[in-house]
């Protein structure tokens, strides 16, 4: 058995948390440009600082200024939700605009309605009908549905809104342009990324065109923000990180560093930083700057300031990672704690926005280990996004991959479970059939059947479903189609179909070496998995070749302390075990000691592949006569999985049929006896009652009895044993034999 095989969709690794957001204040530049009482997105219309275009999707997406919702991990990484401004008073066009409405912080507590409706929008009305005061009406209504964070809805009335502003002043007039600018921010808000970023690729050179002030009004500013914010949620991160660059180079000269716009843009490229990974503490410092700056100009209750408080953050909690300082991790608690209650003051318990920074409190309590604490807090989460966004909003979604993770995490695999099909069936009633977020949802839920409920048949049914969209939508060389593919190859290894595993494996080696080349990190991962075929073929020293040349291989080119590098020392410290060599197995145990030690200080004794380098050395220990810490290091191993794995993980399993043969191999049948019943149950389920394994155990198990004077229910198992092995394998074969000798000793 290889060290690790890969499942290439993590299950929510805190890094895959994409936690964006913009927000849209009121320019300090007044009415520049544009028509007569025009506002940064859409003054006259419905002045609301949310509302003027930035994105969701599977985070929580927002208008240019909206805060985010974590998402999940992986392979799932979706934008953030914006932090709209409560809804302004929709004045009328030729009116000043700004004026404040209603605070959202004595907004009832909702129903879940958001998504009614939101397939279903009116047709706009006939132009006879139109009148400027409806118009205003449309706009008036929209920025009290945004505000409340009912974004569905809201699309509703802007999608109208354009309608009736292109009826009544044209296509090209300031106000249908703002009325455009504010659908576009719907539709990122509502979840439809593709149609934003499309919307705003045709809306900002319009608006260029027609504004006299061009790129530094505050409309065209406002759009320009949130186009960037809508690649970063489409995960087109370095276009994002480019644009907003430039925005920030741009209004830096003209405008000043300290101009409220200049600010957003910065912030903004802040964020497509912390998405590529590519932070460096001079950009931590200048959101810190960012954020002074921004308490000092507009006030602390400014949604522009609560929502740079809120990235502020996160982006200390990221940068800081798992070796976050007690000072770092207060720091980061006090600003979100600040960000929160402000948020509940402006907006009510009921928003969006509240339920982002809360989110941020869940992914803190995952990472220190308190599922149960994140668990309630995304259920909490979760509900308020059902009450805002509806069941199928992308960000529900995405909270609903969470909880599942979490779910699983603490053990509740039905609970699990019922998350991951939820997740699927949302996407497939948001998109309306196959898009790459319904393959993601189906992909994680075929993980999660395969590696915890051990339902490999369903598993691998769901990839192959994958499989077919993306070579069709993809091509056969996509990312995701390699991906999905070394996935179910790793499956079908662990259910024994190796002849299918290894036609895969050898398709995605060509394709990986053709693509990314022979000392790529993801090509010598499908080398290290080949390698293990050798093995399986009885070529132990073609293996042992094939792995060292790959440990040196990847020493050079990831380094020691790369994932698959350590994958690779471990294989080669398996191989190494079977040795009968002394030399050969102290070198085992060197190997995979390092491995484990390196793994340990990386990512902490719970990380699954420490737990599995331990798994590895008690085979190392046993073979080199150290029983009792084989024994040891077994038992404690097991309780671990059993903790962090789920008790019928695949790693569980295989550790718990070591742990029963060691203590079978001491004598200490008593001990091993209810480890052998329940292998009995987790080898039936996971290979099949006829398979080997299974029948093995059973013949363990009923040794077990016997040796513990519980003749009769040995006699039975022998009994029924027997009569499956002359029936698979014939009354002759020496396994049968073996049988029939054992069941003569308790009659």
């Amino acid at each position: 058995m290889i060290f690790r095989v890969r499942a290439t969709l993590a299950f929510f690794p805190l890094a895959l948390f994409l936690i964006l957001a913009f927000n849209a204040p009121p320019s300090a530049h007044g009415q520049e440009g544009g028509a007569p009482g025009a506002s940064p997105v859409a003054d006259g219309e419905a002045s609301s600082p949310g509302a003027d275009g930035s994105g969701l999707e599977p985070t929580a997406p927002a208008a240019p200024g909206e805060a985010a919702n974590p998402l999940p991990p992986a392979d799932a990484v979706s934008p953030s939700q914006e932090e709209s401004a409560p809804p302004a008073a929709a004045n009328s066009p030729e009116e000043e605009t700004g004026g404040e409405s209603d605070s959202a912080g004595d907004a009832p507590a909702l129903e879940p309605t958001a998504g009614d409706g939101a397939d279903a929008r009116p047709e706009p009305q006939e132009d006879s009908a139109l009148t400027p005061m409806m118009a205003d009406d449309l706009a008036s209504e929209g920025a009290r549905l945004d505000g409340l964070g009912l974004y569905a809805q809201a699309l509703i009335q802007y999608e109208n809104l354009v309608a009736a502003r292109t009826a009544l002043v044209g296509p090209e007039n300031a106000l249908t342009l703002e009325a455009r600018a504010l659908y576009a921010s719907a539709l990122l808000k509502a979840g439809y990324i593709p149609e934003a970023i499309e919307s705003f690729a045709e809306l900002y050179p319009l608006i260029l065109r027609s504004d006299e002030a061009e790129q530094f009004s505050p409309l065209a500013m406002r759009a320009k923000d949130a186009w960037s914010l809508s690649l970063l949620y489409d995960d087109r991160d370095q276009e994002a990180r480019d644009s907003f660059a430039e925005a920030y180079q741009e209004r830096r000269g003209y405008l000043g560093n300290d101009d409220p716009e200049t600010m957003i843009a910065r912030r903004g490229l802040v964020m497509s930083l912390r998405q590529l990974g590519e932070l460096k503490s001079e950009d931590v410092q200048a959101l810190r700057e960012v954020f002074a700056s921004q308490k000092a100009l507009l006030g602390e209750m400014d949604p522009e300031t609560l929502e740079t408080e809120h990235q502020l953050a996160y982006t200390l909690y990221e940068f800081g990672g798992k070796l976050i300082t007690p000072d770092a991790e207060a720091e980061v608690r006090d600003l979100l704690q600040n960000a929160l209650d402000n948020r509940k003051k402006i907006y009510g318990e009921i928003h969006p926005n509240v339920s982002e920074t809360m989110a941020i409190f869940g992914i803190i309590e995952q990472s220190k280990g308190d599922y149960e604490a994140s668990l309630q807090t995304f259920l909490k989460v979760s509900e308020i996004e059902g009450k805002t966004l509806g069941p199928d909003h992308p960000w529900s979604v995405n909270s609903y991959l969470i909880l599942a993770y979490t779910e699983k995490t603490l053990g509740n695999l039905d609970g699990a479970k019922g998350y991951y099909e939820r997740a699927l069936e949302s996407r497939l009633r948001f998109f309306g059939g196959e898009t790459a977020k319904t393959v993601e949802a189906r992909h994680m839920l075929a993980n999660f059947l395969y590696g915890s409920l051990n339902d490999s048949d369903r598993a691998i049914k769901l990839l192959i479903e994958c499989l077919g969209w993306q070579e069709k939508s993809l091509g056969p060389e996509s990312v995701e189609t390699l991906r999905t593919l070394s996935d179910l190859a790793a499956i079908y290894d662990q259910v024994g179909n190796y002849d299918d595993a290894k036609g895969i494996l050898e398709r995605v080696l060509k394709a990986r070496t053709k693509i990314l080349g022979p000392d790529h990190a993801e090509t010598l991962i499908i080398n290290n998995r080949l390698a293990f075929h050798q093995i399986l073929e009885g070529n132990l020293q073609k293996a042992r070749a094939l792995y060292e040349d790959l440990l040196s291989k990847s020493l050079d080119a990831l380094g020691p302390e790369n994932e698959e590098t350590l994958d690779i020392q471990v294989s080669l410290g398996l191989i190494l075990t079977d040795s009968e060599e002394n030399a050969d197995l102290l070198r085992a145990r060197e190997l995979i000691e390092k491995a484990y030690a390196v793994l340990v200080s990386l990512h902490g004794p719970d990380y699954p592949s420490a737990l599995a380098s331990q798994y590895y050395l008690t085979r190392v220990y046993y073979k080199l006569g150290e029983k009792n810490m084989a024994l040891c290091v077994a038992q404690e191993v097991l309780a671990d999985q059993e903790r962090v794995l789920g008790d019928s993980s695949p790693e569980t399993v295989s550790t718990r049929a070591q742990l029963s043969f060691l203590y079978l191999d001491q004598n200490m049948s008593q001990e091993a006896l209810p480890l052998l019943e329940r292998l009995v149950k987790d080898h039936t389920q996971y290979y099949g009652a006829d398979d080997a394994r299974t029948l093995i155990t059973r013949g363990e198990l009923a040794t077990a009895y016997r040796v513990l004077g519980e003749r009769s229910k040995a006699k039975d198992i022998y009994l029924a044993l027997l009569k499956d092995l002359e029936r698979l394998r014939g009354d002759r074969d020496p396994q049968t034999t073996k049988i029939r000798n054992q069941l003569a000793l308790v009659f």
